[in-house]
């Protein structure tokens, strides 16, 4: 066919794979074509293409169960042994990795100069069955977001109501008579269910509702003016708490079992053991008496609106996943430190440092850059208490007051605006 359409002589040649790269280095063809199949007939020769440790795992996936299931079966001669880790790889492999399947007719990758006119062809076939997948993946994410977010909002508002008492039993409702009038303006006086209706209708519209406690404001206008407050205050916790978490564990791990590696070790366990709100109350006091000590105020202790009332909030807000990021780096930092590369640049003759920070520091960041998309959500609405001990006028100060004062609407308007930011 390639004859009398192209006029082009073949002939089917099998070799080794040396006699095809030396032709092809020589010249010795006009056009190649090459696929790729397994080595071996045991599974575990392309099993372990997604283990942390082998080279060619060009995405970087790490997971702790994969790659105890490859060690498994590297080590164990027994059939159903073997079985049973090859299937705990493909079902990780099945929910953890997104696999975009395509469609390739002929890939041409190796191409004589003198062929002019020809043209490198990657994908063929209909181009749409490429994105048949990725629409259905997408689609598939959507439903199950929004199926988590009706979860919560349906959970928050049950949960509400089977809360005893309501906003309305504090001294705003002197008398009975103005505590039916309040409850009927505001439609707690209807069946529990026909409120749940109303409510998703009206979340479906982007309509919280009215605060219970503030007179005359509306959810949404709470949330549009305090939520760029936490969000300020959570990205520069984010940033102390990266740039802290990746020197220290840095640190921990280039003096490892030392004195420094020994020390910052244990103010991870401290900073992940003691509550936020008790390193609040110090980080108060040591403000206090650091303006007494200089006999004039260094640092505010409580507020908003300037650069000085950021610093310490967001320091507390964010010391918690410093100290969870230093202790990933430091493990991930040690594993580095045995791959055959780093053994490679000492054989070299590289020096420590240069090695440290152009292959060590690198290559160990992966895990720790993984583990920013969901700390970058967690920490951005995680200020609560920090908020509500400061008084920074963010969100989660005015959830923590709702949440005391029985403000319905706020509490659930709230809870699904951090539920819909987090999914």
């Amino acid at each position: 066919m390639l004859k009398q359409s192209l006029g082009l002589e073949t002939r089917l040649d099998q070799q080794t794979f040396k006699q095809r790269i030396s032709k092809m280095r020589r010249g010795e063809f006009d056009i190649a074509a090459a696929g790729w199949g397994p080595d071996f007939d045991d599974p575990i020769t392309f099993g372990d293409l997604f283990a942390s440790w082998n080279e060619n795992n060009r995405g970087r996936f790490i997971h702790a169960g994969y790659d105890a299931a490859v060690r498994q079966a590297q080590q164990s001669l027994d059939p159903e042994v073997r079985l049973q880790a090859f299937d705990r790889m493909q079902h990780i492999i099945s929910d953890e990795v997104v696999i975009i399947p395509t469609y390739e007719n002929v890939g041409l990758y190796v191409q004589h100069p003198r062929l002019a006119g020809v043209r490198r062809s990657i994908f063929g076939g209909d181009p749409n069955f490429r994105y048949a997948w990725v629409e259905r993946y997408v689609l598939k994410r959507i439903a199950y977001g929004a199926l988590t977010i009706w979860f919560i909002a349906t959970a928050t508002f049950f949960a509400m109501h089977a809360v005893p008492g309501d906003p309305f039993n504090s001294a705003k409702a002197a008398t009975p008579q103005l505590r039916e009038n309040l409850r009927a303006r505001y439609g707690l006086d209807k069946p529990v269910s026909e409120q749940y209706v109303l409510y998703l209708k009206n979340m479906l519209r982007g309509d919280f509702g009215i605060s219970f406690t503030q007179e005359n404001r509306r959810v949404n206008d709470i949330i549009r003016e305090h939520f760029p407050v936490s969000a300020i205050l959570g990205v520069v916790a984010l940033l102390i708490a990266t740039a802290g978490g990746i020197a220290g564990g840095a640190v921990a791990a280039y003096w490892h079992n030392r004195l420094p590696d020994r020390l910052l070790m244990m103010a991870v366990v401290l900073a992940i053991s003691i509550p936020s709100f008790v390193i609040a109350a110090l980080a108060q006091l040591f403000i206090v008496q650091a303006n007494d000590l200089a006999g004039r105020s260094l640092l505010p202790v409580a507020g908003w609106g300037t650069l000085s009332h950021l610093w310490i909030p967001a320091l507390v807000l964010g010391l918690g996943t410093m100290a969870y990021l230093a202790r990933l780096m430091r493990s991930s930092m040690l594993d580095v430190m045995n791959t055959d590369y780093i053994l490679t640049a000492r054989a070299k003759g590289l020096g420590t440092w240069q090695i440290f920070w152009r292959h060590q520091l690198r290559n160990a960041l992966l895990p720790v850059v993984t583990e920013l998309g969901p700390t970058i959500a967690a920490i951005t609405t995680g200020g609560f208490v920090v908020e509500l001990i400061f008084a920074i006028p963010g969100l989660g100060r005015y959830f923590v007051q709702a949440v005391q004062q029985l403000d319905y609407t706020v509490i659930m308007g709230t809870t699904v605006f951090y539920g819909a930011f987090l999914v």
